[in-house]
């Protein structure tokens, strides 16, 4: 039974939870270059892994605008995510906070991404045991430097976690985590 559920979550790893080959339009909000800002994400999470310690079977990459091994949602607009079954490619908008980890669940380490103002600002670590950031800096920094006061959103930025793509199920009985401890 493990060995049949790491068999699907390996496919759909390779097959369902990339964004391979796609050709994106560009991104409708002109303050922000999604490769950079794919880039940047890219850099953020294997410095991340190398800080807390995780080894991946694969690192996290980015070819033109195609990215392997992480998702990205988007906590304004939730509709906004990627990897999406209709093959969309994520929209980065300024005012907007992102959610942004690994696809499988025992690489935890989460990043919050906020664009403000033609600029983006990383809050890393959260959930981890050696926090960087915490997620009150990401509520503080929100309520002063955006526009953002919708009680909705702001529930869905205190609670990131609910707000993901990854797999659920390890096949290997490994629990979650952001350190080997």
């Amino acid at each position: 039974m493990k060995y049949i559920l790491f068999v699907i979550m390996f496919l759909s790893n390779i097959f369902c939870f990339s964004q391979d080959n796609r050709k994106c339009n560009v991104n409708s909000d002109t303050k922000y270059n999604r490769l950079q800002i794919l880039d940047s994400i890219n850099k953020r999470l294997n410095k991340l892994n190398e800080f807390y310690q995780i080894e991946m079977p694969r690192k996290f990459s980015v070819t033109k605008e195609n990215f392997y091994n992480f998702f990205i949602y988007d906590l304004v607009d939730t509709s906004n995510k990627t990897p999406d079954k209709e093959g969309n490619c994520i929209e980065f908008t300024d005012d907007h906070i992102y959610h942004i980890a690994a696809l499988r669940s025992t690489y935890k380490v989460s990043i919050i991404l906020i664009l403000s103002k033609g600029k983006f600002h990383f809050f890393e670590g959260l959930n981890c045991s050696k926090k960087i950031n915490d997620i009150e800096e990401v509520l503080n920094f929100v309520k002063a430097n955006t526009n953002i006061t919708d009680k909705n959103i702001l529930n869905r930025i205190a609670n990131y976690q609910d707000y993901h793509l990854s797999h659920t199920v390890d096949p290997m009985g490994m629990t979650s985590r952001c350190i080997n401890e």
